[in-house]
This record gives C-alpha cells, sequence and structure tokens, in this order.
C-alpha cells in the first residue's frame, strides 16, 4: 500500500514530492524560538492552569511569564480580591499569582501527585470499606474470613490493625468517636441437602436469620503493640428475614446503631430500624443477644405519602439526636427525624428537607434541599436593626440543591448544574451564645441565599450517584460520579464578608443575579470511586474499585504517579494485631 505523499518547498523555490514517513522530525523549541513579546502574547491568551504547569518547563517560559500584563490578565480571570493589584511590584505580583493559582487547584490535574494503594487479594470488597474523616482519619478494610483492618490516612499511610474472624463482613460504618461498627454474617457450615420432609409439618414457616453486629471502641491504628482498648468490644445479634439484605449502616456515639433493610423482591422497598445499646449488659457480658429496635415510621403520615420512600443511607448530626436519610446516591439527605429511644413503641414524624431560596431575577422562591454546613464564622457583638441590644452573629457555608424542575429548564437542560454555595445568619443574644459556631446548628436556619454555582456539577446516574468530600477548612469541595473527579476551591472566609462582585472574576459574576460562578478542576481518574475524605486541605483519598488512591494537590505536587500495594507498603513496623475479643459467641 503506497503510503501517503506530501508537497515540500525548498528555500529555492524548488517543488518535490516526498513520503510523509522519510520527514525529518520538526524542532522541539519552536515555542522557545519565539522572541519574547510573542512569547508573552501566547502565555497571555493561554489557560491559567496551563500557565501554572509551564513555570517548572523552562527558564524561557518562567521569565517571560513573569511580564507584570501577563500576571495581571491571569490574576483577574480568578477568584479573590483584585484591588490594589496593579500598585505591587512584579516579583510580588507574581509571587501572588502563583500562591493564589496553587490554592485555587490551577493545573492539579497535571501537577497533583497520584498514588494508587492496591488491594490484597483477599480483600472482600473495597466498597464495604468504611472513612472517619477526623483526627486522625481512618480506613477499615475488609480482608479474607471476617478480617478487619484500620489505616490511618495521613500524608503517608502510617499503619494498620487487623482482627481474624470467621465472618463475611456486610458493611462497616464509624461513628464520630472514632468507634467503628461492623455488620457480618456468620459463615454457615454446609448442610447435606435431603429429599425427605416433615409430615407432621405442612404449614410454611418464615424463618429469621441473624447477623452480627460487631463494634470496636476507639479506633486508632497507631498504636504499637496493642490496640487502643481494645478489650471494649461488644457484639450484639441482628434478626432479620431471608428476603431482606442491609443497604446502610450508621453508628451513633452513644452505641445505637441505624441499619436500611431493602426487599429483594421490591427494589423500591426499604426500611430503617434503629438498634440500642443497652450499657449494664455490655458492661456485663460485652453481648447482646436481642437488642431493642424500633422501625422508622411516620405515623401522622405529613410528608411524602406518594411515591414510597427510597432510603438506602444513613447518618447521624446534631450530637446524634438528628438522624438523616438519604436517598440512592444522593450526597444531601432528603428527609430527617429525631433520633429516639429504640425503646420508644412508635418513632417521631420525618420531615421533608426543604428550604426556599429566591434566585434573581425571579420573584417566586425555588425548593432547595440543603445540606448540613461545613463552614461557620461567629461575629459577637454586632448592631442589629430589629434589636437595641447587640446580637452574637453565625453564618454558615453549605451544599444547597435546587429540586425545581422549572430551574433545570431555564437553566439549560436537566444536564445542567443545580448545587448551589448558600450562605445563611443565625443571630443569638450574648448571654444564650455559646461563642463557639456548631455546624450542626445551622441546619435550624431557614434563611437561606445563594452565592456561588458550582459549574460542572453532575449527579450519578449509577446506584453509587455523587460521592461528595469537603476539606475541614472548607477551601475545597470535591465531588465523585463514577470515576470522574471535579474539585472546586474557594476562599470561605471572604464568602462570608460578602462583596462577591470584588471576589469572582467578571467572567464568573452575573451582576443582574447576583451570583457568582465555581469553575472544577479535574483530577486523574483511578477507578470507579465508593467514599472519599480529604486529610488537610491538599490531600484527597478515595476509596475506589481498584483499591485505595491518594492524590496530592499541594503546591509542591510533582505530577507523578505509584503504584503500590495496599497489604506491602503500609508502613508494617507500625501494624498492630491483636485476637478478636468474644467472637465465638
Amino acid at each position: 500500500m503506497k503510503s501517503e505523499e506530501v508537497v515540500i518547498v525548498d528555500d529555492l523555490g524548488d517543488v518535490e514530492m516526498q513520503d510523509i514517513e522519510t520527514l525529518p522530525p520538526p524542532g522541539r523549541n519552536l515555542l522557545l524560538n519565539l522572541p519574547p513579546e510573542i512569547l508573552q502574547l501566547v502565555l497571555f491568551h493561554a489557560d491559567t492552569g496551563a500557565l501554572l504547569a509551564s513555570l517548572t518547563s523552562c527558564k524561557k517560559v518562567f521569565d517571560a511569564a513573569k511580564a507584570k500584563h501577563v500576571v495581571l490578565q491571569h490574576m483577574n480571570r480568578m477568584p479573590g480580591l483584585r484591588l490594589g493589584l496593579a500598585d505591587l511590584d512584579s516579583k510580588t505580583l507574581f509571587d501572588t499569582f502563583r500562591q493564589r493559582a496553587a490554592k485555587s487547584l490551577y493545573a492539579a490535574g497535571v501537577l497533583g501527585h497520584l498514588t494508587v494503594y492496591a488491594s490484597s487479594d483477599d480483600c472482600i470488597s473495597m466498597k464495604t470499606s468504611a472513612l472517619f474523616q477526623g483526627k486522625p482519619t481512618l480506613l477499615a478494610t475488609a480482608h479474607g474470613h471476617g478480617e478487619v483492618r484500620i489505616y490511618e490516612l495521613t500524608e503517608k499511610l502510617d499503619a494498620e490493625f487487623q482482627r481474624p474472624y470467621q465472618m463475611d463482613v456486610l458493611r462497616m460504618a464509624f461513628s464520630n468517636d472514632r468507634d467503628l461498627a461492623v455488620l457480618c454474617r456468620p459463615m454457615q457450615p454446609k448442610v447435606e441437602a435431603t429429599p425427605f420432609t416433615d409430615s407432621n409439618d405442612q404449614s410454611p414457616k418464615v424463618t429469621m436469620h441473624t447477623l452480627k453486629l460487631v463494634t470496636f471502641h476507639r479506633c486508632h491504628a497507631k498504636t504499637k503493640g496493642h490496640f487502643y482498648a481494645s478489650d471494649q468490644q461488644e457484639i450484639r445479634d441482628i434478626t432479620y428475614f431471608p428476603n431482606q439484605e442491609p443497604v446502610g449502616l450508621a453508628l451513633a456515639s452513644k452505641g445505637n446503631a441505624c441499619i436500611t433493610w431493602r426487599d429483594r423482591g421490591i427494589v423500591e422497598s426499604t426500611s430503617v430500624a434503629l438498634y440500642g445499646r443497652d450499657a449494664k449488659l455490655m458492661e456485663a457480658q460485652d453481648y447482646d443477644p436481642s437488642p431493642q429496635c424500633l422501625i422508622y415510621t411516620d405515623p401522622n403520615n405529613r410528608t411524602d405519602t406518594a411515591p414510597p420512600r427510597q432510603i438506602f443511607a444513613a447518618s447521624f448530626s446534631t450530637s446524634d439526636r438528628v438522624l438523616n436519610f438519604h436517598r440512592p446516591g444522593s450526597p444531601i439527605h432528603n428527609w430527617f427525624t429525631h433520633s429516639t429511644n429504640p425503646s420508644s413503641t412508635t418513632s417521631g414524624p420525618i420531615h421533608t428537607n426543604t428550604a426556599y431560596i429566591t434566585l434573581s431575577p425571579s420573584l417566586i422562591p425555588s425548593i432547595f434541599k440543603v445540606a448540613i454546613p461545613f463552614h461557620a464564622h461567629h461575629t459577637p457583638s454586632i448592631s442589629v436593626t430589629y434589636s437595641a441590644a447587640p446580637m452574637c452573629r453565625t453564618s454558615y457555608l453549605a451544599l444547597g440543591e435546587c429540586t425545581d424542575s422549572d430551574f433545570a429548564l431555564s437553566a439549560g437542560g436537566p444536564n445542567s448544574s443545580n448545587v448551589f454555595i448558600v450562605h445563611g445568619e443565625i443571630d443569638t443574644a450574648p448571654t444564650a451564645c455559646s461563642h463557639t459556631p456548631s455546624l450542626d446548628a445551622g441546619r435550624r436556619n431557614d434563611d437561606w441565599k445563594a452565592l456561588a454555582l458550582l459549574s460542572g456539577w453532575r449527579h450519578g446516574t449509577s446506584s453509587l450517584g455523587t460521592v461528595v468530600a469537603i476539606s475541614s477548612k472548607g477551601s475545597h469541595v470535591a465531588a465523585a460520579t463514577w470515576d470522574r473527579v471535579l474539585v472546586w476551591s474557594l476562599d470561605a472566609d471572604l464568602l462570608h464578608q460578602g462583596a462577591l462582585e470584588h471576589y469572582f472574576p467578571a467572567c464568573d459574576w452575573n451582576q443582574k443575579k447576583g451570583l457568582g460562578r465555581l469553575r472544577p478542576v479535574r483530577v486523574r481518574s483511578a477507578g470507579v470511586v465508593y467514599a472519599m475524605c480529604w486529610v488537610g486541605e491538599c490531600v484527597l483519598y478515595a476509596v475506589t474499585d481498584g483499591g485505595l488512591v491518594r492524590w496530592d494537590v499541594g503546591p509542591r505536587a510533582d505530577g507523578g504517579k505509584e503504584e503500590l500495594r495496599l497489604e506491602y507498603d503500609a508502613w508494617k513496623e507500625t501494624a498492630v494485631a491483636a485476637p478478636l475479643v468474644g467472637g465465638g459467641r
């Protein structure tokens, strides 16, 4: 087959046909051969992330990028205060640009360092793993026949803890106090099949099956030689019908556990049960064969009468006094109720998570569901118009999702983003104020305002939905749909202060609506994401189908990639191994 030919014109004007495969490669430094003025013009119009990544390529690009008009052009594209930037000298302005661009994670998709800890061969499923975002941040995984390992997630994977147990682990969950609940099925011996039946028993029977709910207290994976409080282990028997399967697990700090059940035959049929902890019985023998159980219903039928609720996940909040219910794949809770005592005969009403927010220029409030706030700012003793006495004001930032069908039509279609950063305020008398902002207290606010649209947000269409993680200081919001991970950056302190027209660049500020827009950065994909959490403000961990993934998006990230093994590269010298206490029941 004849190869493709091209026309070549030499310096003398002679024309000849030449095989394209025999052409010499083009010069490697075409961009660097440009005059400095032309190179600065290229960098002036380049993407801000591309400019930041190119600073490490060579000295000529670095010097050209320091031109003041180039830096000012890119500073005006980024969120942040721009007042007085033109008065800075070139070096200070360039350093400010690099700091702000790195903090906003520009070029994180290229410069972010990716580390993949592949799961071991005996790992049951990374999907059953549990994450605890706190100090320390913990990961619990199930291996073999019920071996639970706990890893401490820091800047490096520090340690692990192992407990062998003849169990098939189904679900795991952490409480806010680092207690770990493991819902598992005892390994049953094989039963020989027989053609004979009991002739005296003609009536069909529904046999209740039993699972084990094992709770480890105050999990800490870094202690050498022994597991912290390893003797404090509790086991409860959980009975269920053969057609039921657990799809969600949540653990309260005082030991109450919430399990979401799904009927295998009816996909949309789910139920929620709260299992209690008998403190006296647990202190005596650490085993409860029949814990108290409360099935959550809505006796007043106050909300969502049609269609039936489909609850796959639950979470505790407000010091475990409130129980939140989530639809499948929804990161923001759809309903909530008060967490009553499991010994109660009936549960309280189930309320819908509803807020009304006006999006200009419309005068009709839109229906939102607002998540638990992720950032709070407290201002003591401010003057207010409705009271002669000063008040303490706490402002909150939270994720809000617009659920109005009319919004999708006006925004450009069903695939348009409908998730916002919303802001709310609560005023409290100084005598009644604790002067310490509580994120859970912000959920009681009923007056919210939309500040910024999270551009590019997509709702997952799989059973996993959208997985969300927010850093502890509220500077980064990560959302994963299947294997696609996006990160938005914001300055929470500046958003609390208002004057957003000075924070958002002109291209991302809608003066008519009084609304800003935050653009995401996509990091490199490394598998289907089941759960995520931030460690600090620069390290993002994700539990994926291929193992544990770590993105380092800090200013010193080099764009490298490492592939390690979870069982071999977890600093085994700090590993802890202890037998399971009371596992024989």
